[in-house]
């Protein structure tokens, strides 16, 4: 019997000891970061870029993540229609990241993008020098991207109980003139029709006026 309550006893501490190193030993963890992208295609005003994502963060006092995650240089190099209308859907009309919800501060790509609710302020040249055709295209392909936003089928829907964009529009040449604002449109096709019915100043191009 004596025999049998040493070897409880032994094992015991033994494991009391285990629970004690691992509880209060924690090896410091650095940041890892992944290897740099390829370049990007050029976009607007011959940029390129490319970027780099954490992969582990720090713990216990480890090597910090530095802050050089995305480079970007500018080169003589003219973008395609193509690519700038990729950079606006990824990186403006859409979002594709999510918070893993094991980590706050930990993000990660999805599979369906995300809308994200948007008041935007729309500010149109209507100078003599844009031209009457020209504005009345500018005028429709605003229209056209607005509806590009989400949600779908109309982002701008105010009846939406989960949110909605709103969007205000100012024109500027001669004069400033604020042509709606944020609460005045309540649906997409409110907006392209108020959009479309602006008309054209054709006067000077007094575009610090748009900004004070």
């Amino acid at each position: 019997m004596m025999d049998r309550v040493r070897l409880i006893f032994i094992i015991l501490v033994f494991t009391s000891g285990s629970c004690q190193s691992f509880l209060f030993r924690k090896d410091k963890v650095d940041c890892l970061l992944s290897q740099w992208s390829q370049w990007s295609d050029v976009y607007g005003f011959g940029a390129r870029s490319k970027e780099r994502v954490i992969l582990r963060y720090p713990d216990n006092g480890g090597k910090p993540c530095p802050n050089d995650m995305e480079i970007t240089e500018y080169t003589s190099q003219k973008p395609t229609i193509q690519t700038t209308a990729k950079q606006v859907i990824t990186s403006f009309l859409q979002r594709r990241l999510k918070r893993n919800p094991s980590s706050p501060r930990r993000i990660v790509k999805r599979d369906d993008p995300i809308g994200l609710f948007r008041d935007l302020l729309i500010i149109m040249d209507s100078s003599g020098s844009i031209g009457a055709s020209s504005f009345k295209i500018a005028k429709q392909q605003i229209g056209e991207l607005l509806g590009l936003l989400c949600p779908v089928p109309d982002p701008f829907n105010s009846n939406r109980r989960n949110g909605y964009n709103r969007a205000a529009l100012i024109q500027y040449s001669s004069n400033v003139v604020e042509e709606f604002d944020f609460d005045d449109q309540h649906s997409l096709a409110d907006l392209k029709s108020a959009i479309i019915s602006i008309p054209y100043q054709a006067g000077n191009d007094l575009y610090r006026r748009c900004f004070i």
